[in-house]
């Protein structure tokens, strides 16, 4: 180990690491209990009383553990495994960017039966933070049977549209969705501040013809509009856009860019496509934006980048409503569609819960 006034640097022996940190942020990180309440696992250390300048005057390894004490006499042990995970971002599954009819061999539907195990719901949630989709089939065709299903992966997030939502043609919402017309492919809630993380549908009954799904792979599109036109992708991703919704006693309004990248990385973690609900509100470089825009749509639509099928009862389709986008053709007859949104926030605790994200 080594260190200047500021900083230290640990090197373990026998692989060749050396990991890197502030001697500051290991003082506010100690986990003795005096800085650390074990029963609330919330620090109990106060920063302002922190020094910046504050530095190890004795240091030992021992047991895979990092003894140090400070000059002030405080005394700091860390576990190296504990070093090594808060150096780094946090580790997601890398995520698979399929095109079209791609995600057909990628999407195996779970089980029921399977599902309801432990080891079903981590295959369907992995499916989720690496395809962007999952599916559950042998659901009793019931809003209360969907209802049990999204439950047993994260809790239901409730919206004005309710928690458990049932779609038809009443136009009950002022909402396209609740018609039987085409719906091009888009996400949902790019009016709200934080849109749903998971959408999630259930075709309970269909008399008539049409109404065939569409899902596109929103960043493989970025990618390939990343590719061909990085000026056009900086622009979606530097361009802060209003969406809005409205209906009698009820005004959304959110703003954000239409490609949005993980804090601190370069790495895409959502994009908010939505054609019917941006707001008419001017914005920043409106012609460079409007031609990154319709690249972007024109990419998202292109017949080789939709994978269409048919929803039939029984299999619950679980969509990544920050990566996906969904549409539907245009139906006759009677159609119910039941399903419901989860917060993103939930459904990566479920995640780090199932030791997907670490």
């Amino acid at each position: 180990m080594t260190e200047d006034s500021m900083n230290m640097t640990v090197k373990l022996d026998g692989v060749g690491e050396s990991l890197e940190f502030s001697a500051v942020w290991l003082r506010d990180n100690c986990r003795c209990k005096d800085c650390y309440n074990y029963a609330t696992k919330q620090r109990s250390i106060d920063v302002t009383l922190l020094s910046p300048f504050c530095f190890a005057c004795h240091y030992f390894f021992e047991n895979e553990k990092l003894h140090l004490t400070w000059g002030d006499g405080h005394k700091s042990t860390f576990d190296i495994a504990f070093l090594r995970q808060y150096s780094q971002l946090e580790q997601w599954p890398q995520p698979f960017l399929w095109k079209g009819e791609e995600a057909k061999s990628l999407v195996t539907a779970i089980s029921l039966g399977k599902f309801n195990q432990l080891e079903g719901q981590e295959e369907v949630a992995n499916s989720i933070l690496r395809n962007g989709l999952a599916i559950v089939s042998g659901v009793e065709p019931t809003l209360s049977a969907t209802q049990n299903v999204i439950e047993r992966l994260a809790p239901i997030y409730h919206t004005l549209f309710g928690g458990m939502w049932e779609v038809g043609d009443s136009l009950e919402h002022r909402d396209t969705a609740y018609t039987k017309a085409a719906i091009g492919p888009h996400t949902d809630n790019t009016y709200f501040l934080y849109p749903a993380g998971l959408q999630v549908f259930h075709c309970l009954r269909h008399v008539g013809e049409g109404g065939e799904t569409t899902l596109v792979d929103g960043f493989h599109a970025a990618m390939e509009l990343k590719s061909t036109d990085p000026q056009s992708y900086a622009t979606l991703a530097g361009t802060h856009v209003e969406a809005e919704y409205l209906e009698p006693a009820r005004h959304h309004r959110a703003t954000g860019p239409i490609l949005r990248h993980r804090a601190g990385t370069t790495e895409l973690e959502q994009i908010r496509f939505n054609c019917y609900d941006r707001s008419p509100r001017l914005p920043a470089n409106a012609n460079a934006f409007y031609s990154a825009l319709r690249k972007l749509a024109a990419i998202l639509r292109g017949a080789d980048n939709e994978w269409k099928f048919k929803l039939e009862p029984g299999n619950v389709v679980f969509i990544n409503n920050w990566r996906v986008l969904h549409g539907r053709a245009s139906f006759s007859g009677t159609r119910n569609m039941v399903g419901a949104y989860v917060s993103m926030g939930e459904f990566l605790s479920r995640a780090r819960v199932l030791k997907l994200i670490r």
